[in-house]
């Protein structure tokens, strides 16, 4: 009686144990979705993870290098589980940017490395998958400063960065160090118009005879 009460207990243990960490384990798959950054059709290898997409931080940082989002991506060994966001600066290829895994198995855990922007801990969910991070592009572009839409009737992504500053130096109206006033336009200075000088010699006879003829009645 006793041996089948403590193999009902430990199958009951063993059965919430197993549904528990079921329902923990992520459903992970290569997403489908298409890509856009500012309308542009982008290919980076991204993950959908519980139904949310999930990129490497190098990805997205080399897709938004040569807009108004810009960022780098920065790692020591000293520091091996550390990663640096570093905003405003353009990011340093280091090569496999973009690249797809061949790997046709996942290995998928939670990821342990800490991210950190100007000395602060960044709140990204993460995941290492076959060896790489990859963090919710949602709250990366929180962070960074951009915009991840979703359209739903074409399964994409819109990455959207914003307008360019036009009081930025090379934005279209900037200065350097200026107080940004409008340069009034010069006017144009009046041509002078030509003076024609014109010399007249009149010659005169030495002796002139004028004669008159009066008729009366007229």
């Amino acid at each position: 009686m006793h041996f089948r009460r403590f193999a009902a207990v430990l199958c009951a243990v063993l059965g919430a144990t197993l549904v528990g960490a079921s329902a923990a384990a992520p459903k992970v798959a290569v997403s489908g979705h298409t890509f856009k950054v500012n309308g542009k059709t982008v290919a980076p290898q991204a993950y959908n993870i519980d139904g949310y997409n999930y990129f490497k931080l190098r990805d997205v940082a080399y897709l938004l290098a040569d807009t108004t989002a810009p960022f780098n991506v920065t790692w020591s060994a000293s520091q091996s589980t550390v990663v640096n966001i570093v905003p405003g600066q353009k990011y340093q290829k280091v090569g496999g940017e973009l690249s797809a895994s061949t790997l046709t198995s996942l290995k998928v855990s939670a990821s342990t490395f800490k991210v950190l922007m100007e000395g602060k801990t960044l709140p990204l969910r993460g995941y290492l998958i076959n060896g790489n991070n990859y963090y919710s592009i949602a709250d990366i572009a929180e962070s960074v400063g951009f915009e991840a839409g979703w359209d739903n009737a074409t399964r994409t992504v819109s990455i959207t960065t914003p307008d360019p500053d036009p009081e930025q130096p090379g934005n279209n109206g900037g200065s350097n160090g200026s107080d940004n006033t409008p340069t009034p336009t010069p006017k144009p200075t009046p041509v002078p118009t030509p003076t024609l000088a014109v010399n007249f010699k009149v010659s005169v006879p030495y002796k002139l005879e004028l004669r008159f003829h009066i008729f009366q009645g007229i």
